[in-house]
């Protein structure tokens, strides 16, 4: 199952969000992560792949 997880964030422009998921996709080279800046808490999604876990 994947996770989506859904932040407000303080990036507000066009050149800070490239920049933000550029560094966050350095450290979790395997998510999906993007801003929608046309919503007024100007959002970020990040979205894990699917994790199996042994128990």
């Amino acid at each position: 199952m994947k996770i989506v997880e859904i932040f407000k964030t303080n990036v507000s422009t066009e050149k800070e969000a490239p920049e933000t998921t550029r560094s966050l996709l350095r450290l979790y080279p395997i998510y999906k992560i993007n801003f929608d800046l046309e919503d007024e808490e100007n959002i970020l999604r990040v979205e894990t792949p699917p994790i199996w876990l042994s128990l």
